[in-house]
């Protein structure tokens, strides 16, 4: 496999990822691409292309934790004066900004479902996957994610019937 055909089957899925993270899309892009630029530096290492999503994620949790540690190192210490111009809206409208309403819904659900919905759904595990990273059985995983849904259904409707 040649490394343009695995950015761009992954490249959707690490900026969700980095969304993850972050809560910032522009953000999420740059640590994504960042993620990319040390994998494709020592592509020719790899043996075996097609798994290196989980490598790929691990390089993009360090990128992460360096830019916060990067950020925190050049922090400014902010005066007293107001600028006179503020900031004006971005001119790209947020891609992932429309699950805003969702990601908001998700703090009203108790933390299992939550933790479920978000690993099963955001971050695109499957339910063994999931079970593993919470430490239950993937029983447990099937059941909170029907009721996390359902109650995450009703959170966005308004019923207030459904939401318990």
């Amino acid at each position: 496999m040649e490394f343009r055909t695995f950015f761009l089957e992954n490249r959707r899925w690490l900026v969700r990822q980095a969304y993850a993270l972050c809560h910032d899309s522009y953000e999420a892009e740059d640590l994504a691409q960042s993620a990319f630029v040390k994998v494709y530096q020592r592509w020719c290492s790899f043996e075996r292309h097609s798994e290196l999503r989980g490598y790929l994620k691990s390089v993009l949790h360090s990128v992460f934790i360096d830019s916060r540690r990067r950020a925190a190192a050049r922090r400014e210490l902010l005066g007293d004066a107001i600028p006179e111009e503020l900031a004006g809206a971005p001119v790209e409208p947020d891609p992932v900004g429309a699950h805003g309403p969702v990601l908001q819904s998700l703090g009203r659900l108790p933390r299992r479902q939550r933790q479920v919905i978000f690993l099963r759904f955001w971050l695109d595990l499957d339910t063994v996957e999931t079970s593993r990273v919470l430490g239950c059985t993937p029983g447990s995983v099937t059941s909170q994610t029907s009721r996390g849904l359902a109650r995450l259904r009703a959170v966005l409707t308004g019923d207030p019937a459904l939401v318990i």
